[in-house]
């Protein structure tokens, strides 16, 4: 999965996605963050991605996010 997501084509956001969950699962904060960043950064108009990176970081997620 870590192969995929770091050099994947077509699974890469797919294999972040889940290594970030797992990441979460696991306690391990700073490789969700950037994990999750990185999502953020390539798909902007995700607010589930905007969303999860904000509660990885510990911020408060704004309220259009709330109904996504």
């Amino acid at each position: 999965m870590q192969n995929a997501a770091d050099q994947g084509r077509y699974l890469k956001p797919f294999a972040q996605i889940l290594l970030a969950l797992a990441a979460r699962r696991e306690k391990q904060n700073a490789l969700a963050q950037r994990l999750l960043r990185e999502l953020t950064e390539e798909f902007p108009s995700s607010t589930l991605f905007a969303s999860e990176y904000a509660k990885a970081m510990g911020l408060p997620i704004p309220a259009e996010m709330h109904s996504n």
